[in-house]
């Protein structure tokens, strides 16, 4: 494109074609967008660029341009247009133009939350093409870039697969494409259904660990019952019929979530299975000969027993001797939270000395546990006594020691 300028030399009203005249040539060129990376996440930033070298009108300051529009389709399925987005130039006289934003964040002030597997338009209009002419005038250009936002699929676990009737669970689902307030915190909620037995409204809601993880959760108790030992409530939502605890040994539940949509974009039923059992505990001691006065370390494995996967639980133990029938109730704690596996130490003397059990010769040593929930409480409905190892004290030439023997 050419500008000619004539002088006017004679200083009359007219500009004669003999004066002089200086020509300029302008060189229009076409812009491009562009949008890195072109895939994002929420809480990806996300760089839009603009080279458009016929904005550069500065050549000592950093010039502006602005986006047409940024549109996309939000998680509620409403399509959103986002105007006049403010891009700036990177350095003087270098007509390339960034902003940076934030999947997830406001934009312009407005939200910027695309849903996922969805794509989001970007737009800018090159108000002169290097088509343009002086006699055509300025040829118009609108120019797109497109940015996918990912998505991820679901993953629905809980702290174990199979939980005594009294136990509480932890319930953890991790979906990325759920974070979309970055700022704070959300709540994804999931249904469940228990094998054989109506449940009102069964939902369990979980909440996000913190803002912007992604992981949501909750810690609940499995079964509630009242004081005639009926069940009211499972997962918090209040049962329809009239069951015992007993009914529920060896039942199922299906916990489910309905991704909206999985890392290919399509909605995906995701289902964990868990089960409400009952063990047999087993009791075991650290070795098969003691000396009085040494410490004895007593394990009882009993996996029901543990209720709470948050803390570290305890279970009561008799210990009694033939010399000494009342004996002591000591506390067994759970070696970890959520194992099931429980610790107790203490020590025989023959003294009376308080907290250590008080044996002669020849005693036998009993180890008592009450097993609420034993491996036939489906048939009983009840608790019963388990009392697998005794240790028995005997003489020898240099030691009196306890020998562990099975009943």
């Amino acid at each position: 494109m050419c500008i000619r300028d004539r002088y006017n030399i004679d200083g009359d009203s007219e500009l004669d074609s003999n004066e002089p005249y200086v020509r300029a040539y302008f060189e229009t060129t076409t812009a491009s967008i562009s949008v890195s990376p072109t895939e994002a996440a929420y809480g990806d930033v996300v760089t839009i660029t603009v080279e458009d070298k016929d904005a550069n009108l500065d050549s000592s300051a950093k010039d502006k341009v602005y986006l047409d529009y940024i549109k996309f389709t939000d998680t509620a399925g409403n399509t959103v247009q986002i105007s006049n987005v403010e891009l700036v130039e990177t350095e003087p006289d270098s007509g390339v133009f960034q902003v940076n934003i934030t999947v997830g964040r406001k934009v312009g002030g407005r939200d910027f939350i695309p849903a996922a597997a969805s794509t989001v338009e970007f737009s800018y209009t090159d108000p002169a093409t290097e088509l343009s002419t002086v006699t055509a005038g300025f040829d118009e250009e609108t120019l797109t870039a497109e940015l996918y936002i990912k998505s991820f699929t679901g993953v629905l676990t809980t702290d174990k697969d199979k939980y005594g009737p009294k136990a509480k669970i932890t319930i953890t689902l991790e979906d990325k494409d759920r974070n979309t307030n970055l700022l704070g915190t959300e709540t994804v909620e999931i249904m469940f259904s228990v094998e054989g037995v109506p449940v009102q409204d069964p939902k369990v809601t979980l909440d996000e660990t913190n803002a912007s993880s992604g992981v949501f959760e909750a810690t609940l108790n499995l079964v509630t019952t009242d004081a005639t030992g009926k069940v009211t409530h499972i997962l918090g939502r209040k049962v329809t019929t009239s069951i015992t605890l007993g009914d529920l040994i060896g039942k199922k539940i299906a916990l489910k979530y309905a991704d909206p949509a999985d890392e290919t974009g399509n909605p995906l039923p995701i289902v964990k299975y868990i089960e409400i059992t009952s063990t047999d505990p087993e009791i075991t001691t650290d070795k098969e000969y003691y000396k009085i006065g040494e410490i004895i370390t007593v394990t009882v494995e009993d996996l029901d027993a543990n209720r709470d996967p948050e803390k570290k639980d305890t279970i009561s133990l008799r210990i009694y001797s033939d010399s000494d029938p009342v004996g002591l109730t000591l506390e067994a704690r759970e070696n970890e939270s959520n194992s099931g596996v429980f610790i107790l130490k203490f020590r025989t003397s023959d003294t009376f000395e308080e907290g250590k059990l008080f044996v002669k010769y020849g005693d036998k040593v009993h180890i008592e546990y009450i097993d609420e929930f034993p491996g036939d409480y489906a048939e009983t409905g009840s608790s019963k006594p388990v009392s697998y190892t005794h240790l028995r004290a005997h003489e020898t030439s240099l030691h009196l020691v306890c020998r562990l023997l099975l009943e």
